[in-house]
């Protein structure tokens, strides 16, 4: 359930027919050391990855990547606890999910997701740690401005401080500062604001970590303590 709540975040435009917009991505990862269910979702803009690790001696099926309609693992969402067992599984281009007597039977959707593996890539990158709260709490006082014509928040990391700065011709303007520890040559770069909400409502960490390179290359975030949820957000044009 907390997996397919954090892919949920990203929803996509009501009138997408493209699988890989309406859909999260569901595979299965053997590696030499540990079994890996994933979940992958994405609307063009920003993508989010999940991982529930397991140990090798426990056996998962060996089965090829699936995308599940997010409408149909949503409704899943109301049926499945926070915590307990469930049994998943693919049939005849159907997923299935069995809790007890109920079971849940979800239509795939046909087509490809495209090829994620570079962009959760971190690369050479600042990585710089937040206090994910105050982080939060400054970026949803900044989205008070924003509107469908006027969504970016410029993000200026310089000499150990980021400054953000919102401007609405018709409201106003606002500007906020914190420290961080950034060194190197000063990054402008404007985000939607709303991705970094959405992301840091379901971390859990007290500090997350903002991996970002320049202007051009997308921003990671992940939780200090958890990597196994990572979600990429890709700048705007300022």
């Amino acid at each position: 359930k907390n997996m397919i709540e954090k892919m949920m975040i990203i929803t996509g435009a009501s009138d997408e027919k493209r699988a890989h917009i309406t859909g999260i991505y569901f595979e299965i990862i053997h590696n030499d050391d540990k079994n890996i269910v994933r979940m992958v979702s994405t609307d063009g803009n920003r993508l989010s990855k999940i991982d529930c690790v397991y140990e090798k001696d426990i056996e998962l099926p060996q089965a090829p990547g699936i995308i599940i309609p997010k409408k149909g693992i949503n409704e899943a969402v109301k049926f499945l606890e926070p915590v307990g067992m469930v049994q998943l599984g693919i049939k005849n281009n159907n997923f299935i999910i069995k809790k007890d007597t109920e079971i849940i039977i979800i239509r795939l959707l046909e087509g490809d997701f495209p090829e994620y593996a570079d962009i959760i890539k971190k690369g050479a990158s600042h990585a710089l740690h937040i206090d994910r709260n105050m982080f939060l709490m400054m970026l949803k006082r900044m989205s008070i401005l924003s509107s469908d014509n006027y969504k970016g928040v410029i993000f200026n990391f310089k000499d150990d401080r980021l400054f953000i700065k919102t401007t609405n011709p018709d409201i106003g303007e606002s500007k906020e500062d914190m420290d961080i520890d950034f060194k190197g040559e000063p990054i402008e770069v404007a985000f939607n604001p709303r991705y970094f909400i959405d992301t840091l409502s379901v971390i859990d960490s007290e500090k997350v970590i903002i991996n970002i390179i320049d202007e051009e290359k997308p921003c990671l975030i992940e939780g200090e303590n958890d990597d196994t949820y990572i979600s990429v957000m890709m700048p705007m044009r300022i």
